[in-house]
């Protein structure tokens, strides 16, 4: 399990820093970065964040693997600290094509967490799949048969219903020339 974490921690760890300020906490403090301090209550935020479950987040954090990482984690966090304060310095934080990827990042982190949440409910039903594959088959007369596809669509499921709620959840028009994708 841990092999599989870690690296979705050190992700964690690269997009999160600038979204997450840290906390008033009183516990362990790791590090000291120009006067912020990630404490032991920061990294184990970090960790339940990335790790949903709170069995497997706290099996990973009092895992061998975890402890000899540990310091690392807590050396790039404050590393990212660090860059995050300079670049602002720099003004880095006011360029267009930095604030188009920032935002992109940040999309991609809500997207991962709100599947997330949808991934514990209950396994499609076969009338949901075939619903699914008729919007497919609209858009593709080509796609292969249901049969063929419906443990790949069972897997998608979640992903399309949430892409589906979003395209419901606000009102979406394309110029003619981009043309409406579609779920």
């Amino acid at each position: 399990m841990s092999k599989r974490i870690l690296p979705a921690l050190v992700l964690a760890l690269a997009i999160l820093p600038g979204c997450y300020k840290g906390s008033k906490d009183t516990s362990k403090v790791l590090a000291n970065v120009g006067g912020e301090k990630i404490t032991q209550a920061d990294l184990e935020v970090l960790v339940k964040a990335m790790v949903p479950d709170p069995k497997q987040a706290q099996q990973l954090m009092t895992s061998e693997g975890f402890r000899t990482q540990k310091a690392e984690f807590v050396q790039q966090l404050a590393m990212q600290k660090v860059l995050l304060a300079y670049a602002r310095k720099q003004g880095v934080d006011q360029d267009p094509a930095a604030k188009v990827r920032v935002e992109g990042a940040v999309a991609q982190v809500y997207f991962q967490n709100l599947l997330a949440k949808r991934a514990g409910g209950p396994p499609p039903t076969e009338a949901q799949l075939q619903g699914m594959y008729d919007e497919v088959k609209r858009k593709r007369p080509d796609a292969p048969p249901f049969e063929a596809v419906k443990a790949q669509l069972a897997q998608e499921f979640n992903q399309y219903q949430l892409m589906k709620d979003l395209k419901a959840s606000m009102p979406v028009t394309y110029a003619d020339e981009v043309g409406d994708p579609g779920i």
